[in-house]
């Protein structure tokens, strides 16, 4: 799985512009999300679908940070 960090801390996550690209692994990309905090929420879910047990989940999405 992808493990850089996006500027912001989170890895998977980017921002462009107003908007959070979300990607699990270099090549797959999960989506755009209005918020971090839901952004955040989307990748873990999807990190932990694909990794299973093994998965690198995100800080806490609740503060969106």
């Amino acid at each position: 799985f992808n493990r850089e960090f996006s500027s912001d801390g989170h890895q998977g996550i980017s921002k462009v512009g107003n908007r959070w690209i979300v990607r699990v692994g270099p090549y797959y990309y999960v989506g755009t999300y209005d918020t971090l905090a839901m952004a955040i929420t989307v990748r873990n879910a999807e990190a932990a679908r694909i990794g299973g047990e093994f998965a690198f989940l995100n800080a806490d999405a609740a503060n969106g940070e």
